[in-house]
């Protein structure tokens, strides 16, 4: 090619990348599409509060930990997935994909990795929580004071009495389980109470041993934070008794979750649609999960053995309602 067509065609290209701009309002930054403010989901827009998040998650074949750096702006600006256990040729490929995925979406993926799905469920779900984190420490500026939520446990009701500053600091956890067996149940919620003030966060896994009293634990402080993200005042108030509705891909098509929360919080009703799901299969996940989110009001990591799309599908769309709700 000699020089003048070279020059042509650099002109070009550079009048397509100036016509895109021009358009669509895309901007770059270090070589890489940068989020602009109008962009759902990134910039100050984003809802974000800047810093890193860590969350873990049960792999395949151990911890799989993701950790999400924000930045000042709202966008993500490094993600480190560390799952030293799981297969390198799947769950592996599956960790740097999904890696991948999240800095270039500038969201948490929906979709699970074919052929690693057990290992991709954890780096979805540890995203996930990271952005909850940064969503919750974001509304928590204006969200000071005291939540309470109360989940079945072992024994009986497990509550959570929860405080939170003007800033979003954590500053006070009480965690009541009259009915859990002392020196099982009720030493998982002492434990549970120190990591939840110790980290400023609700943990992901439960303490060996107390699988139901973890899980109620762990449950209610999830709902206390999702109360403070909302901005409810004292003692709840997380969604103003409204309906929410989200839509996700499921295996056979769209899988819709449509969830109705109360005044105090409280997940009064849900209804999950995917007319197009295989039945006896991902319709059955779908029935079991609603029931889930009903029963344990909180949406469920695991998907339905054997129905991984839909179940995704389902839980993404599930956790999408609560995010309208918490305001994030």
């Amino acid at each position: 090619m000699n020089e003048k067509k070279s020059n042509g065609f650099a002109a070009l290209i550079l009048s397509v990348v100036v016509a895109l701009v021009a358009v669509f309002g895309v901007k770059f930054a270090g070589g890489t599409a940068a989020l602009s403010e109008e962009t759902p989901g990134g910039g100050s827009e984003g809802g974000f509060t800047a810093g890193t998040y860590t969350a873990t998650e049960d792999g395949f074949n151990g911890d799989v930990t993701v950790t999400i750096t924000f930045g000042d702006d709202g966008t993500i600006t490094d993600v480190v997935i560390d799952g030293p256990g799981e297969t390198p040729e799947f769950g592996g490929n599956a960790i740097t994909e999904l890696q991948a995925s999240i800095l270039e979406n500038q969201a948490v993926p929906t979709d699970v990795v074919s052929g690693a799905s057990v290992t991709s469920g954890a780096v979805i779900a540890a995203a996930q929580s990271c952005f909850d984190q940064a969503a919750g420490a974001a509304a928590g500026s204006s969200a000071g004071g005291t939540y309470t939520a109360t989940e079945k446990g072992y024994g009986g009701d497990v509550t959570v009495t929860m405080t939170v500053d003007g800033e979003g600091t954590i500053t006070d956890v009480v965690i009541e389980g009259p009915d859990e067996t002392p020196g099982i149940g009720a030493a998982a919620i002492e434990q549970i109470q120190a990591d939840i003030l110790e980290n400023q966060a609700v943990p992901t896994d439960v303490v060996s041993g107390a699988t139901y009293s973890s899980n109620a634990a762990i449950a209610a402080a999830q709902s206390c934070l999702d109360q403070a993200a909302a901005g409810g005042g004292n003692a709840g108030g997380a969604a103003g008794g409204q309906t929410y509705t989200a839509t996700e891909k499921g295996y056979g098509g769209d899988v819709t979750v449509t969830m109705t929360i109360a005044d105090d919080g409280t997940i009064t009703d849900v209804v999950i649609e995917g007319p197009d799901e295989t039945p006896g299969i991902g319709a059955a996940a779908i029935e079991q999960i609603q029931v889930d989110i009903l029963e344990n009001q909180a949406v469920p990591t695991d998907v339905v053995s054997g129905a991984t799309y839909s179940s995704n599908a389902a839980i993404a769309a599930a956790q999408s309602c609560l995010d309208q709700a918490a305001g994030n």
